[in-house]
């Protein structure tokens, strides 16, 4: 059969940089899910498309035009939460132009709230949960004429009903499954605002994650129970992007990448023993490095480490369970800098406990730290199914309901933050903002730094960071940079 997968456009051009001096590049991460439901395609024998219509600048009508192009005999669609009335609206335009043309969704959003999202009469099939086996089975399911109530992982319709069968358990050996299908991606269109034209990918190391913090769901993504590649497969890929894509950095784009020490360090001895010679960056907790791990990390190629630090405050850190504390942080950030590693902090404003003096706190943690970047965010009501979403829901700050009358078109905002009557939404935007000025005022109290190399190249970098952090604060979307 042919398969054309589509990622919406969401019609955010997020641009960083000013004027001639500090051109502008428009930031945009590869999505690691389609490649992986491409590639499960192709080993069955299927004819694929992906389109990244966001990256490719592509509106309902251009699609319109690839499809008709093709000619596929099904579309399947990406939804996550944030951008699902984006990803409705194509499916209802694509329904318009072919209407005999099933259309699958799959992603976040129908995994969440399956019932909500299969409300819709534009999308025929959900995939619930991790796809790559699932949506095989249903294509060839479908492919065969039959009704596909026996394939596990699927939501449906029958007339008004919708139907949803069994879950499919997840899978436990990362290694059987497929390598990414990269060969459909225009490395040209993506952009990394600190690498800037460099090359780059993005590589899944693990899934699932053991937390519980407040504001996450990992029941509903990919598991509690974590799984792990094995280190020859990861070496593979990264041995595949730099011999056949000429990728020149990477994003290990985990939850948590220092989760296995041994894996981490078994992947850091083999770069260095096959001389990849790649540079990378991953995000990580606190409380899952040290000084020996993170000097292997750096002399492995690691450039950067993003931390989820959200407060300042140790009471605030418990009420959100984050599993960390401040000292923690501290140290993280301290043998960080030991090990010539750049840093950047997720920092959080709001929240059940949040008042005006642990905020301040937090800007002094921030201060103290001194993280090479900042990513500041308003904690917000999000997403369904969390821990957090249910005491707003006590306090009255949203509707029990919110999110499944969002996915059904009946509310507005996508994700209101958390308030209380110690911390209003105006305070929140204010502190929030001082958070800002640290990465502004990093250049001033890092001069060394900023003068090392090309200055003028490190102030360009500085101000790109800077605008896009600003910009995807505004967009009410965690920064990946």
């Amino acid at each position: 059969m042919k398969i054309t997968l589509v990622l919406p456009d969401v019609g955010q051009r997020v641009m960083s940089g000013t004027g001639r001096l500090f051109r502008p590049i428009i930031v945009r991460h590869q999505r690691i899910g389609p490649l992986l439901i491409a590639s499960a395609l192709e080993q069955r024998g299927h004819r694929v498309q992906v389109i990244d219509a966001e990256a490719q600048e592509l509106d309902d009508r251009g699609l319109v035009r690839e499809l008709s192009d093709f000619g596929p005999d099904l579309l399947g669609i990406h939804a996550n939460l944030m951008v699902f009335r984006h990803a409705l609206r194509s499916a209802r335009a694509m329904k318009l132009a072919f209407p005999r043309l099933p259309i699958i969704v799959g992603g976040p959003a129908v995994t969440s709230l399956p019932d909500a999202v299969m409300s819709h009469p534009a999308f025929d099939f959900g995939v619930v949960g991790e796809g790559e086996r699932t949506i095989v089975e249903l294509v060839d399911v479908l492919g065969a004429g039959h009704v596909p109530a026996n394939v596990k992982g699927i939501v449906f319709r029958d007339g008004e009903t919708v139907i949803a069968t069994p879950p499919r358990e997840p899978e436990q050996n990362l290694d059987l499954l497929p390598m990414p299908a990269r060969h459909h991606v225009r490395f040209d269109l993506y952009r990394d605002v600190i690498l800037g034209k460099r090359r780059f990918a993005n590589v899944l190391c693990n899934r699932g994650c053991p937390y519980h913090c407040l504001f996450c769901d990992p029941k509903n993504k990919l598991g509690q129970k974590p799984r792990f590649r094995s280190v020859e497969s990861i070496v593979d890929e990264l041995t595949c992007l730099k011999r056949d894509f000429g990728v020149e950095n990477i994003f290990f784009n985990d939850d948590t990448f220092t989760l296995n020490r041994t894996q981490v360090l078994g992947l850091c001895e083999r770069m260095l023993r096959d001389r990849l010679g790649i540079a990378w960056s991953c995000r990580t907790r606190v409380n899952l490095v040290d000084f020996e791990l993170l000097s292997m990390m750096h002399k492995a190629g690691c450039q950067r480490i993003d931390f989820g630090v959200e407060s300042g405050d140790d009471a605030v850190l418990k009420a959100l369970r984050k599993g960390i504390t401040v000292e923690q942080t501290i140290e993280a950030f301290e043998a960080c800098g030991r090990a010539g590693i750049d840093t950047l902090a997720f920092l959080m404003i709001g929240g059940p406990a949040e008042t005006r003096e642990t905020a301040k706190r937090t800007l002094r943690l921030a201060a103290r730290i001194n993280p090479t970047y900042v990513a500041p965010a308003q904690c917000r009501i999000f997403p369904p199914g969390t821990e957090l979403v249910r005491i707003a829901a006590e306090r009255g700050l949203i509707s029990s309901d919110h999110w499944e009358r969002y996915i059904r078109d009946e509310v507005g905002e996508v994700a209101p933050p958390f308030t209380t009557p110690q911390m209003s939404r105006r305070l929140g935007r204010k502190y929030s903002a001082r958070l800002h000025l640290v990465n502004l005022l990093w250049p001033v109290r890092n001069p060394g730094a900023m003068l090392s190399g090309n200055p003028v190249s490190n102030l360009r970098r500085r101000l790109r960071v800077d605008m896009q952090i600003l910009l995807m604060a505004v967009a009410r979307r965690r920064v990946t940079i």
